[in-house]
């Protein structure tokens, strides 16, 4: 019995874990809204399908989250608004330097947070849009 018990707690507790280690907080968003930089997010295109919204979530759930602050030379490619399904209506945007590294695309947050994927994964996010 007590060993069905350890097994369970350690179960609950490698869950934990892998969840803390593996999900940057992006849930429970109402719209997605992708536009370059230079103009208004009202004019974007604006993504409110919740299965291109779990993709996109899935992307930047898995993404390398770093709390350091980069300091670019280059405009972003893109900027992407995220409006978050709560009584706030909290907005975040995320600021897309593609090539920020060789086949790794940095997407800075404006909350402080850097994110980081992978030429792959960019081309997934991108393609949502389209």
């Amino acid at each position: 019995m007590k060993k069905v018990i350890i097994i369970l707690l350690s179960i609950v507790v490698l869950s934990f874990v892998g969840f803390k280690v593996f999900f940057n907080g992006f849930s429970n968003i109402e719209s997605i809204t992708l536009q370059e930089p230079d103009k208004p997010f009202e004019t974007g295109e604006k993504i409110t399908d919740k299965k291109k919204i779990g993709t996109i979530t899935g992307i930047l759930n898995r993404a390398n989250h770093s709390k350091s602050r980069y300091k670019m030379a280059i405009e972003p490619k893109y900027k992407i608004q995220i409006i978050y399904k709560n009584n706030s209506k909290e907005i975040e945007i995320l600021h897309v330097f593609i090539g920020f590294d060789k086949n790794k695309t940095l997407l800075s947050s404006d909350t402080g947070d850097s994110y980081i994927i992978s030429s792959k994964q960019t081309k997934k996010l991108l393609e949502v849009f389209n």
